[in-house]
């Protein structure tokens, strides 16, 4: 588990590197494939959040344990949005998940709530404002209606 996610670090921040690289010395600057990424952990899991340079998020989960990924948000303020994502694949303890969310105007936040066995995992759970480096407290926002586990 330690080797994996050394090696999700290292990739994290090659990706990074080689798009700085690569938009310095091209005459047309190019995007890295991933723009931004963040990660959080508890016992269980391991969360990487990267922002890919063509749009969309990818959700990497390290762990051995199976979670449900529910992500939530609000477009105009008003209208829930609660979609249950659908893994991309899971290989060997890394489950991914590719995602839209736009942060404007219309949707200023995003929350992705983890769940196992029927039951949240607030340690896990992470509410996003305005781009995913800036987190807020659990229940800052209302996710409205739950999903059954």
């Amino acid at each position: 588990m330690k080797m994996i996610r050394a090696t999700l670090m290292f990739l994290v921040a090659l990706a990074g590197v080689a798009g700085l690289i690569s938009s310095s010395t091209a005459q047309q600057p190019k995007k890295p494939q991933i723009e931004r990424a963040v990660h959080w952990s508890n016992a269980d899991a391991e969360i990487y959040l990267l922002e890919k340079g063509a749009g969309g998020l990818r959700l990497m989960v390290v762990s051995r344990k199976q979670f449900q990924v529910t992500y939530h948000t609000r477009i105009n303020s008003i209208e829930p949005v609660v979609k249950v994502l659908a893994p991309l694949s899971s290989n060997d303890g890394i489950t991914i998940y590719d995602f839209n969310h736009n942060f404007t105007k219309m949707t200023i936040w995003m929350g992705l709530e983890f769940s196992a066995d029927g039951m949240t995992v607030p340690e896990l759970t992470r509410t996003f404002l305005n781009d995913i480096q800036e987190v807020v407290a659990n229940g800052y926002f209302d996710f409205g209606p739950r999903t059954k586990h």
